[in-house]
């Protein structure tokens, strides 16, 4: 009978008992409790007879096997779940091809892109159908009205007609004020106002029926316009306004008005003005020839279907031009958008949106930022304001004679120094990534001619960078940046040549990226009012820009259509202002 011998061995057999028969011991052997076998000491387990070295061989397999998985398997998880870099993303060769259908788009629409022309309808359409099949998108359309005033210039005229007949040439000589009333020939004799015409008391001698002959004087604080002006005139039956030139230049007054006038308004140079007022029993003659057109404009959004709304980032960008296709001012800015909402496509990209995110393709900015001005007049004293945290703006990222420019935070133009705050922290995110990536960088001044400025007014942080417009390149930029000296960021700004041959990749790549990464960075943030505002919060929705803010022509106007009603069209902006 074979004696049995009891084997306890933690996590190897489960109460086994192994015969000396199956040990292939002697009895002997069994009978003095050794228990080696030829392969060392043995176990049973899973219906067979293991030793030592074969448990230690299956374990280095084992571990092989677990080795490889690991060496597979963490990049895949990794790949998976850290978020990925927005900016790495970004390639110029993809936004350039997105240009390339804008320039197609002007030349199908009579080489233009601009507001009111079929161009800026087809550049909407074609954003829209590029997105319409995000599911991670949600599209918007927002249409909002405007004037637009337009002067027939041939059919302007302006001459003495008594004691001599002395015509007056439109350009050089004098100009029709921006939102004049149109007029048929008129002759009527002159009245000097006395003053500087910003009182009504000035305008007492004024006769019914007379052209007002005004100085063109107007106060810092914007407390005497050309409107008051043409108010005082018409309240004692001026027939016009004849305003002359008293900045000391040789140029004809270049007005604007704020709100339609109700009879002509035009400007004359100063020689002129003083010859008028010199002359006894003085008669102009004078035709208008002017128009307000309402012009139907839309703004197109898409907002993230990730991240909380009520810390909405804004990234925004003007899809309008202001004549011919318009690739650099504004098709480079709008088409990095479209790239970028472009690229959410999937819950890895998008999984670093904290807080959601609203591309914005403005229209009418060429205008007078008319459209994103409509937005944010749209959202004051509402809910909806407290809800928006920041705006990242592009606007000119391709200059092909390139500059790389922020705007500097701590001078932002509102009363509440959480604004300035917020812009400084934007400033500093772009700071960053061209600090990061050894790319040089000035800090400017922020100015008010982008459509970042309506937000920052209404007490809304806002800052992007940008390549350079019209300025020369100094000797200290092109060891900077490279190009050429004395030569315009853009020499093609604001003309019917910026085309796809207008543009640096160089620089469209570099902006673009850099964009993105702040986009990234502000999207992901968590408590990002607090990370922009600071504890205290920023304060009033209402427009409480610094008054030197307001002191410049434009600051007025944008003042003007911020305070518009809703509803109510607003002002295209004129020409020598934009």
């Amino acid at each position: 009978m074979a004696t049995t011998v009891a084997h306890e061995q933690s996590g190897l057999i489960d109460g086994a008992v192994l015969t000396t028969a199956e040990l292939g011991m002697p009895e002997a052997e069994e009978a003095s409790g050794e228990r080696q076998g030829p392969g060392g000491r043995v176990y049973r387990c899973c219906g067979r007879t293991w030793t030592r070295r074969s448990v230690v061989a299956l374990l280095g397999g084992v571990s092989a096997v677990v080795a490889v998985a690991l060496f597979v398997l963490i990049p895949v998880l990794l790949y998976y779940t850290l978020p990925v870099s927005y900016a790495q993303k970004i390639q110029a060769g993809s936004i350039v091809r997105r240009l390339e259908h804008l320039q197609d788009i002007a030349d199908e629409h009579n080489g233009t892109r601009d507001d009111f022309s079929g161009g800026y309808a087809a550049s909407v359409e074609y954003v829209e159908d590029q997105l319409k099949d995000n599911s991670h998108l949600r599209l918007e359309h927002d249409n909002f009205t405007y004037e637009l005033f337009d002067v027939v210039i041939a059919d302007c005229s302006l001459a003495l007609a008594t004691p001599h007949t002395v015509p007056f040439a439109y350009g050089s000589e004098f100009l029709v004020m921006w939102y004049s009333a149109p007029a048929n020939e008129t002759t009527a004799p002159i009245s000097i106002v006395t003053g500087r015409g910003c009182e009504e008391a000035d305008f007492a001698s004024l006769r019914a029926g007379d052209i007002a002959l005004v100085p063109g004087y107007v106060t810092a604080d914007r407390t005497c316009t050309h409107d008051l002006k043409v108010q005082y005139a018409n309240s004692k039956g001026a027939v016009a306004v004849v305003v002359y030139n008293v900045e000391g230049t040789d140029k004809p007054t270049n007005g604007y008005l704020l709100d339609a006038a109700p009879i002509p308004a035009l400007g004359v140079t100063n020689a002129i003005g003083l010859l008028l007022a010199t002359i006894p029993d003085a008669q102009l003659s004078f035709k208008v020839s002017s128009a307000n057109t309402i012009i139907q404009s839309q703004n197109m959004y898409a907002k993230t279907k990730e991240g909380d709304s009520k810390t909405t980032v804004i990234v925004g960008a003007h899809l309008d031009a202001i004549v011919g296709a318009g690739v650099n001012d504004n098709g480079s800015g709008s088409m990095t958008l479209l790239e970028m909402a472009s690229l959410l496509t999937n819950s890895r990209i998008t999984r670093w949106i904290h807080n959601q995110l609203m591309f914005a393709w403005w229209g009418a900015e060429e205008q007078g930022l008319l459209g994103s001005i409509h937005y944010a007049r749209s959202i004051m004293n509402t809910t909806r304001y407290s809800e928006i945290a920041c705006n990242v703006n592009m606007d000119m990222l391709a200059s092909v004679n390139f500059l790389t420019v922020v705007l500097n935070g701590s001078t932002a133009y509102n009363a509440d120094p959480a604004v300035a705050l917020g812009c400084g922290k934007l400033q500093k995110l772009f700071g960053e990534y061209f600090d990061d990536n050894d790319y040089h960088y000035e800090l400017e001044q922020m100015h008010q001619w982008s459509d970042f400025a309506p937000f920052v007014y209404i007490g809304i942080a806002g800052n992007n960078v940008e390549a350079g417009a019209s300025q020369l390149k100094t000797q200290q930029q092109q060891e900077w940046y490279g190009g050429l000296v004395n030569v315009a960021a853009d020499p093609c700004y604001h003309q019917t040549c910026d085309r796809t041959n207008n543009l640096s990749e160089e620089a469209l790549e570099r902006h673009a990226k850099a964009t993105a990464y702040v986009v990234q960075q502000v999207a992901s943030q968590n408590n990002l009012m607090k990370y922009l505002y600071g504890e205290e919060g920023r304060h009033s929705a209402n427009p409480a820009a610094t008054s030197d803010a307001w002191r410049t022509a434009w600051g007025h106007f944008l003042w003007h259509n911020l305070n518009t009603p809703l509803g109510m069209p607003l002002k295209s902006v004129p020409p020598h202002l934009q």
